[in-house]
Order: C-alpha cells, then structure tokens, then sequence
C-alpha cells in the first residue's frame, strides 16, 4: 500500500466524505420513515373520521324514526278517549307494527304497562323502576334515552325512547316508551365493518355500552368509564385518539362522536397494529438497506485507494518511460520537421487520407491548390467527388491508382495527374492511401495547342475555322484568309456569323446550328461577304470536335469549317467558293 503525503491525504478526504454520506443517508432513511408512518396514521385517522360520522348518521336516523312514532301515538292518546280500549286499538299489532328495530308501549301513571304495538305479555307489568319512567314523572323533559338494559319480559337487550303524555289540560296520562332492539344495531355495525382490524362501539353518556361490533353479547351494558374515550368525549364532542381499547386490550386510532343533544356517543376504532408491523417492516427493509448503503461506501472506500495507489503507480512508470523517451522523442520530432519540410517544399500535392476519406496529414502545396478541407467532399464539387470515387474505391481494394481529373481553379480550366498508393498495416489490410497530385494543367495546354497547329496546317491549301461552342472564332488558316480577305488577327475573338451576308435570315443560321449540335455535322453552302464588301457562295461543311483547351469538359463542342475557292459560275462581279 503507497505510503506518501498525496495519498494519505487522499485517504483522510475519502475518509470524512464518506462518513458524511453515510451520515447524509441514514438521515434520509429516518426522514422517510417517519414521513411514510405519519402519513399513514393520518390516513388511518381520516378513515374513521369518515366512518364514525356514516355511523352517527345511521344512529340518527333510528332515533328520529322511533322518535317520529312517539310523537304520532302521543298526540293520538291526547286527542282519542282515554280508556283502556282505545289505547289498546291504537297500539293493537295489527295497527301499528314497526318491524324488528323497536314497538311502542304505553305505561299509565302508576308505570303498569297498558297496552303494546308487539304481541307480547306486557300488560300489567310495572316498570315504574324504570329511568325512562320515572324521567317523565316531571313534565317538560321531552324525548327521554334511558340506559342500556334487559327487556323484563321479551329478555332482549334493548335500550328505551320515552316521552310523557298529558292531554288537552296538562294532566299525566302516562308514558308513551319505544324499545329499540340493540342486536339491530349491532347487526348494522358488524356489516358495515370493512376489516378485522374495526370496531364501532354506541355506548350511552352514564359510560354503558349499548351496541358493539364485534362482542355485541359480551359486551352489551358494560361499563366503560375507565376508558381513554370515555374520558375525552368529557372534554370535547369530537375527537380522535390513540387509546387502548379495555375490551380486547389492542393498541387503536378511535374517533368518537356524540350525538347532538342525546346521550349517546358513536366510537369507530381501527387498531394500528398493522400501522407497528408495517413500520416494523419498514424499518428491517430500512436496516438492510443502510447496510447495503454502507457497505457499499466501504467498497468505495477500499477501491478508491487502491485505484488510487494504482495510479501513484503507473504515474511513476510513466515517469519514468517520460525521461526514458525524451531524447527519442526529440529525434522523431526533429525527423518529422525535415520530413514536413521536404514535405511542404515540393511542387506537388503530398497528402494522407484514411478509410473515412479524412485527411490526416497535408503537405503546403494541397492547402494552396485544394484550400482547408479535412475531408473529400469537402476539397471537391459533388460532380468531380463522383468522377473520383471509383477510382477511390479501387484503390481502397489494395490497387495502385493513377489518372487524371479536370477541374475550375482560379477562373481556368486545370488538369491534375492523381496517384493512390494503398498504405497498409501488419495484416495487409488497407487502412489509408498516400495521395499524390500533380497540376499537369499546362502541359495538357501545350499538347491541345500541338495537336490543333498539326490539324489547321495539315490541309493549307483549304480554307479553316475553329470556333468555340458559342461560335467565336478561335483561330483561322493562312488559306481562310486569302479566301475572305481577313487576316487572322482581324477575325478572331469575333462571331462566325459576322464573316455572312443578309441573304439567309436568322432562322436559317438556328437550325443550321440545331443540325451541327444534334447531330456533330452540317454541310451546304452559305453566303459571305469578302473584306472588300463582295459577296459570294462557300460550300460549308462543319463538325464537331472535343477540345477540352477550348471549353470546359472533353465533350464540349467547337465547329470546323473548311472552304475553298471555285470558279465563277455566274456574273463577273460575283465570285463563287467551293467548300470541301
């Protein structure tokens, strides 16, 4: 292991850096956590928020519905004669049957039951014991909830709705009672359970439970005044809180609600067991993810160094090959200068160029010739790229190309003799070509000219004219001038068109041209006009011919035209030539 100053301080730093992460991630495990179980319990708590108010509403709504019927029968009892008999009528089973939630009884003044809406034996027994009795002993306490209790003759669990009932005078006729069957309730709350996990209590404000589920017969009247909610509905009407429940004694989040203006209070609990086994959960997946995390970073930490004491290790070697290949160093780049030098001092184009048609080494004479491009495309228009890439492909296949490409530089047409030499590696695969060109521009000048002096003064004793495509005339013979009168150098740079008479109107001389550019050939006789201002008749014959000194590329077209004197066929002042 290295031992020196840069790599110890390398290690202190790696060292605190690492500890600060480590530190930085258990930070954000505990966050998480803590975020994810206060999220969850609130959700749990708005859960039976929303469930305890669902439950008030369906308490209600029993209570106003028995409530509604005492108040029916109280009102019929004050306005009908009151007799045994007629009470009787109106609570008769057949009358006034209000299915199994509760009936209605009435007691008289003494608390001795008179008459019931259920078929059962209550007649004449006294229930003057009883709070709902003796709460409307004592007129103006309106809808009376009595205490959980046993039905003394239908044995059910019940708890009890009375009013008092006086008639038109404000004398106490009796007491009008409606038992509500608990086990209803109870029936209610255990369908509407969603889970094991809740638990709906309706327990009465004396600290009785009337109704649960689950445990509706175990628990039915049991005294729960020692109990956490029992204690804050006291203090508060609503609420939720985290309490022990003192029937099963599990851990729950309860929300109670009391009824406006009854005794009766509604309680939904759902236990958050579940809420400590997903966070025991939690934190064992967070544990071993820390873990993970920090063995990780002493990976890191182990690696780190020694890719560090690796690296003090090869910088070293390097060094040392550094001072080694200095002096050798020198001796390429001095080599290189004075093949650079040779290189740039030649009259031709040097240059190196990849499988990628990059130029990687250019000698002077290219970048005068051929500018700054790095690639092919780049040095040549699309039509000459085209031209050259055959060639180029050739060569690439591991042949020694030469030839020659025509191209516009400087307003003039140039001439370049191209060499590809393949350049190859140890498996004699080709991986670049050792490009040489040469302007042979001039040259290819002088031979044309050679070429042209040989064809004009092969047939002196015809007369002859080379023109571009345009029709200007670009030289004549000695005999073409003894023909027309014009000397050579008052005729060329001029139209051929110039040397006719007006005796063939333009029309004639287009489609003579069309003829000579379809076709290469023309042959016919035309008017002149001599220098002296005579007119007379040639016989024409033109062609085309490839000049590539003349025009741009080896197909433009120039015209010839050979003429020769002939005698006179008409009048004395006319003077007739034969073209052949």
């Amino acid at each position: 292991m290295s031992t020196t100053e840069a790599y110890r301080r390398f290690r202190r730093r790696l060292l605190v850096t690492m500890t600060m992460l480590a530190l930085l991630a258990t930070a954000v495990v505990a966050w998480q956590l803590a975020s994810s179980a206060s999220d969850r319990e609130q959700a749990i708590r708005k859960q039976t928020q929303h469930y305890a108010r669902a439950i008030e509403a369906h308490v209600l709504s029993t209570i106003q519905l028995s409530d509604i019927a005492l108040l029916g029968f109280s009102n019929a009892i004050k306005v009908a004669p009151y007799t045994p008999q007629t009470i009787d009528s109106l609570l008769s089973s057949r009358g006034a049957f209000f299915g199994s939630n509760f009936w209605i009884t009435f007691l008289d003044p003494n608390g001795y039951a008179a008459a019931s809406s259920r078929d059962i034996a209550v007649k004449g027994v006294n229930y003057a014991d009883r709070d709902y009795f003796q709460a409307q002993l004592k007129p103006g306490n309106g809808l009376f909830i009595g205490e959980p209790t046993i039905g003394k003759v239908s044995k059910s669990r019940l708890f009890f709705l009375s009013r008092r009932v006086e008639d038109a005078d404000g004398k106490f006729l009796g007491v009008i009672v409606a038992p509500v069957d608990a086990s209803n309730l109870a029936e209610t709350f255990e369908n509407s359970r969603l889970s094991e996990d809740v638990t709906i209590t309706l327990f009465h404000t004396n600290g009785h439970i009337v109704a649960r589920a689950p445990l509706f017969d175990q628990t039915f009247n049991r005294d729960i005044r020692d109990s956490n909610v029992y204690r804050a509905f006291g203090s508060n009407p609503t609420g939720t809180i985290n309490t022990v429940s003192p029937i099963d004694k599990k851990s729950r989040i309860a929300s109670y609600r009391k009824l406006p203006n009854l005794p009766l209070v509604v309680t939904v609990g759902n236990s958050n067991v579940g809420l400590a086994l997903i966070s025991q959960r939690q934190f064992l997946i967070a544990g071993v993810a820390l873990f993970l995390i920090f063995t990780l970073i002493l990976a890191a930490i182990v690696y780190a160094l020694r890719s560090f004491a690796a690296a003090e290790e090869r910088e070293r070697r390097y060094r040392i090959l550094y001072a080694t290949s200095t002096e050798t160093e020198k001796k390429l780049a001095s080599s290189e200068q004075r093949l650079r030098l040779i290189a740039d001092n030649l009259p031709i184009v040097i240059a190196y160029m990849d499988r990628d048609e990059h130029y990687s080494f250019k000698n002077r004479r290219f970048a005068e010739i051929y500018g700054n491009g790095e690639e092919l495309q780049q040095v040549l228009p699309p039509e000459l790229y085209a031209e050259t890439k055959p060639h180029l492909e050739r060569a690439f296949a591991g042949e020694t190309v030469h030839f020659e490409r025509g191209m516009q530089r400087k307003d003039q047409e140039c001439c370049d003799a191209i060499t590809y030499v393949p350049d190859r590696d140890e498996y004699g695969n080709v991986i670049g070509l050792f490009v040489m060109a040469e302007d042979i521009s001039e040259r290819k000048r002088h031979e044309e000219s050679s070429k042209l002096a040989t064809l004009m003064y092969e047939n002196a004793s015809e007369g002859m004219m080379v023109t571009d495509a345009e029709g200007r005339i670009l030289s004549v013979n000695p005999a073409f001038s003894q023909i027309s009168g014009y000397a050579s150098e008052e005729v060329i740079g001029h139209l051929a068109y110039e040397l006719t008479s007006s005796h063939q109107d333009i029309k004639f001389y287009s489609r003579m041209r069309q003829t000579i550019t379809h076709t290469g050939y023309w042959e016919g006789e035309i008017w002149h006009q001599h220098k002296n201002g005579d007119h007379y008749l040639v016989r024409c014959v033109s062609t085309l011919c490839s000049m590539t000194k003349v025009t741009r590329c080896d197909t433009s077209p120039c015209s010839l035209i050979l003429r020769r004197k002939r005698p006179p066929r008409k009048r004395s002042g006319n003077r007739l030539t034969s073209i052949t």
